[in-house]
């Protein structure tokens, strides 16, 4: 749980292959329907091997983030993105 001045907090993903360890924005940690959404795009991106800057124009298509909260949060969802990556190949 993050504390109320932090911007990010660590995040654990849970599967048979691995556990992943990942750093996110709180705001979307917190909201876990978004989180679902935002996680299950992300997935279904990695799997067709697609390249951040497409994954968060995907987000932002989908309504899933605003351009501002792309821009802000770049960081933590790219270095998801990656981590995610090296487990699926």
């Amino acid at each position: 749980n993050p504390d109320s001045d932090e911007d990010t907090v660590e995040y654990t993903i849970g599967s048979q292959v691995a556990n992943l360890k990942v750093t996110l924005p709180a705001a979307l940690a917190l909201d876990r329907k978004r989180l679902d959404a935002v996680f299950s795009t992300m997935g279904e991106l990695v799997e067709a091997d697609t390249d951040y800057p497409d994954v968060e124009q995907k987000l932002i298509a989908r309504r899933q983030l605003s351009q501002e909260e792309a821009d802000s949060w770049r960081l933590p969802l790219s270095g998801a993105l990656q981590k995610t990556e090296k487990i699926v190949r």
